[in-house]
């Protein structure tokens, strides 16, 4: 099985990064996930978030 943490069908194509954007899809205010057989899955994506201007520069791989 896999625990699956669904996202919005694709918006607008993002024309500097040259991808489509989603978000995070809610269930009763809260994310939206769930547990399905792994011969449901089609394939796998990496999901990039999007920070804005700014980074913040505490951030480390042991802390985020």
């Amino acid at each position: 099985v896999a625990l699956v943490e669904w996202f919005t069908p694709f918006c607008a194509h993002d024309r500097v990064i040259q991808m489509h954007a989603v978000s995070q899809s809610y269930s009763s205010q809260a994310p939206h996930m769930e547990v399905i057989p792994m011969s449901r899955l089609m394939g796998s994506w990496h999901l990039l978030p999007k920070f804005g201007m700014q980074v913040d520069k505490t951030w480390r791989a042991d802390n985020v």
